[in-house]
């Protein structure tokens, strides 16, 4: 909605207090008509195809949303970045190897040995997903973010950073990556308590370090540890064909794009608004964790829209890095309150651990105050890392809803 100016020079008060204000509504920025626009951009997006994590597509994509971000009068830039680009994947992948040791130490009564090996993989998965930092056993990659900012007319006074990935995920096989990292980490778990146990019983039989064979009764569990080792190796985190991701999640930078359309040309006076379009988010959020490891600039809150599909499953997540992470409840409030208050449901809902991650994780460890809104919630059926997830799956309601919801987040911080 804009206002246009009206007078003229030399007409007199009375003259003016009887010139009418006039407001030409532009429909296209109402937020029916901002949702529209996102849908049809989602779907030219997704003509693109699969972007797997830190390749030459995924680059390739980035360049593409700085030339559409600067289209919208966005100041944009490309950032470049080196990192591990197997995520858990590198973990997965030593896994089995490492159990195997494990059973083997076992079976030659070294129980210390095999209980060594255990706690290295324990140390591994701590370092990776609890601490979120990279795994030593990982495969570099090249990755590109994108950097966009409309900065206000007046002094910067609060900084919003609206943030989404790029990368497609691979498609799942099997019982997937949620369900088989259950099974992983039962065995680790199972093989320390095994290990552990085995050493008490051999200090008090005198045998800690000799050679010897196990009894009976644990040949019995160590069978079971080998049942599960044979398991691991049959787990694969994800299959090699890669999902098209327009949920998952082109939708988050369709509605990154839609809000800044709106903030492009209704001015704000004192609200920055950032938007950042992160790679590698697949593998470990790579891109967000090598933006934020090296930004010096203040931002007061981001907002991560990552995997929006129905209007009926958004929900704002508690806590994010697998469940070890906590996000800021103050920012999810306001934003839960703000959809409530437009008779929307949508709920503040922990995923549980070893649920998902996302770039909020990275911001959060960063200590910016972090939010994600996702469609992407325990037990409900979703496309995501699927071969369904393409445009069809996406609400357009679902859409308007975030944008509305990001609209009056910003419009209320530049009101203060």
């Amino acid at each position: 909605m804009f206002k246009w100016p009206f007078g003229k020079s030399g007409e007199t008060k009375k003259e003016k207090e009887k010139e009418k204000t006039v407001y030409v509504i532009d429909e296209s920025y109402s937020p029916h008509g901002l949702a529209t626009w996102c849908y049809s951009v989602l779907k030219e997006l997704s003509l693109f195809g699969p972007r797997p994590s830190l390749s030459d597509s995924s680059r390739e994509f980035a360049e593409k949303l700085s030339s559409i971000f600067s289209s919208l009068g966005v100041e944009s830039r490309t950032e470049c970045f080196s990192g591990n680009r197997d995520g858990i994947a590198g973990l997965f992948r030593i896994t089995p190897l490492f159990l195997a040791f494990s059973s083997a130490f076992l079976l030659l009564g070294l129980p210390y040995l095999s209980l060594l090996s255990v706690l290295f993989l324990l140390y591994a998965f701590y370092k990776n997903i609890v601490r979120g930092e990279d795994f030593i056993f990982s495969r570099k990659g090249d990755g590109k973010n994108v950097i966009g900012e409309i900065n206000p007319t007046g002094d910067v006074g609060f900084t919003v950073m609206l943030s989404s990935h790029l990368d497609s995920a691979k498609v799942e096989e099997g019982i997937g990556l949620r369900k088989s990292s259950y099974l992983v980490i039962f065995s680790i778990a199972y093989f320390a308590v095994l290990s552990f146990f085995q050493i008490l019983h051999e200090i008090l039989v005198g045998s800690l370090f000799r050679f010897n064979a196990p009894s009976v009764i644990s040949a019995i569990f160590i069978a079971f540890g080998i049942l599960l080792t044979v398991l691991s190796f049959r787990v694969k985190e994800k299959g090699e064909r890669y999902s098209p991701g327009v949920g998952d999640n082109l939708s988050g930078i369709a509605v990154t794009l839609a809000i800044l359309k709106y903030f492009s040309k209704k001015k704000l006076r004192s609200v920055r608004v950032m938007a950042s379009v992160f790679d590698g988010e697949e593998v470990g959020s790579l891109g967000a964790k090598a933006y934020f490891k090296g930004n010096e600039e203040k931002i007061d809150a981001l907002i991560n829209i990552d995997s929006i599909y129905s209007e009926d499953d958004l929900y704002l997540m508690k806590k994010d890095g697998f469940g070890f992470v906590q996000l800021d409840k103050k920012l999810s409030s306001e934003l839960s309150s703000l959809l409530f208050g437009m008779g929307y449901k949508v709920k503040l809902q922990d995923p549980g651990y070893m649920f998902s991650t996302s770039d909020a994780s990275a911001s959060a460890r960063a200590g910016i105050p972090s939010a994600t809104i996702s469609s992407i919630a325990p037990g409900v059926d979703n496309p995501s890392h699927s071969d369904d997830d393409v445009i069809s799956a996406v609400s357009e309601y679902a859409l308007e809803r975030v944008i509305v919801m990001i609209m009056k987040y910003i419009e209320g911080k530049d009101n203060l």
